[in-house]
């Protein structure tokens, strides 16, 4: 596992000689918090039995404001978590993602479609662009991090935004159609096509 992984094993000290499946046991409890750090976790193994469960966890929606907070943490880290696992099984779930009213939530999902790499997601991602508002979430420089009192939620949104988000000037989902090999003058002709 990479360094930041941090130490939320020490938040699951009973994985016993199979941390995958007991994490994936997780992905159910009925606490977001614990559900979504599992998924941070799983993005630190690499195993294949994750991914349903992830999928699950990117698809995850709950309107009872009640028991909604953590849904969008739960949200993205599965997003994240599917890119680093590179299962193309991911791939719908991610596209469908790219339409999400949550701008992180997108994001993440486009980064996630570059590194599997399936090239079905090259359409989906030429249409996301013209929802793309990445230039203004830029200006205000709006790091998902900076609004939360929680320091699990502080940690992992800070490691995102840097490595995911804002590791350039870049939008993620043009940063995602470069590394499809789409070139510029497209993706500037797309941005030119927006709806004003």
């Amino acid at each position: 596992m990479e360094q930041e992984q941090w130490y939320w094993l020490l938040d699951f000290p009973d994985l016993g000689s199979d941390p995958v499946g007991n994490l994936i046991q997780e992905m159910n409890s009925e606490n977001i918090e614990r559900r979504w750090k599992a998924a941070w976790l799983l993005g630190h193994f690499n195993d294949k039995r994750a991914v349903d469960s992830l999928i699950e966890g990117l698809e995850y929606y709950h309107d009872d404001p009640k028991n909604g907070e953590g849904i969008i943490e739960l949200n993205i880290v599965s997003a994240w978590a599917l890119g680093r696992l590179k299962d193309e099984k991911a791939v719908d779930a991610l596209i469908s993602s790219l339409s999400n009213e949550h701008p992180d939530i997108r994001f993440v999902s486009a980064h996630s479609l570059a590194e599997i790499g399936d090239i079905k997601a090259i359409e989906p991602l030429k249409k996301a662009l013209l929802i793309d508002e990445f230039g203004i979430y830029w200006i205000a420089g709006t790091y998902y991090s900076e609004g939360s009192d929680n320091p699990a939620v502080h940690h992992v949104f800070d490691f995102i935004d840097k490595n995911v988000i804002f590791s350039n000037d870049t939008s993620p989902t043009i940063n995602a159609l470069m590394k499809f090999g789409i070139q510029t003058e497209e993706i500037e002709a797309i941005m030119d096509s927006r709806p004003e």
